[in-house]
């Protein structure tokens, strides 16, 4: 599917079609998934780096909450993969799974308070002048 087609079907979407984000996220598309096939099975696409087989979309913001909350029947580890190289699979926040996710994220999440992020706005806008 192109972001110019009028009428998409969800046999004409390729969310691994480096073209389709060329420009950006495309909110059209979501927002017609999010009506037609909230829920939809992407179809495996042959020859797509560090993808094998097709991939679940959840277009709808109470479905992703709800599936990265349940980390008992959905998990992050098996799911596919952006990463270069699969052997990284696993070692970042959004593909682990607890506890090893809650562990590193309440690490992560201490520098992101209030007051680390004037720190960090303030530094900022020292280095931009």
């Amino acid at each position: 599917m192109t972001r110019d087609s009028a009428a998409p079907t969800v046999d004409s979407i390729d969310f691994t079609d480096h073209e389709l984000w060329r420009h950006g996220f495309p909110h059209d598309l979501f927002t017609w998934l999010r009506s037609e096939a909230p829920l939809w099975r992407h179809p495996d696409t042959p020859g797509t780096a560090h993808i094998d087989g097709g991939f679940w979309v959840l277009s709808r913001h109470a479905d992703v909450v709800s599936v990265s909350r349940d980390h008992a029947r959905f998990r992050s580890f098996e799911g596919p993969s952006l990463l270069p190289r699969p052997d990284a699979h696993g070692l970042t926040l959004l593909t682990m799974d607890p506890p090893e996710h809650t562990r590193l994220r309440k690490r992560v999440s201490a520098g992101f308070t209030p007051r680390m992020i004037s720190r960090l706005e303030s530094q900022a806008r020292d280095w931009a002048i």
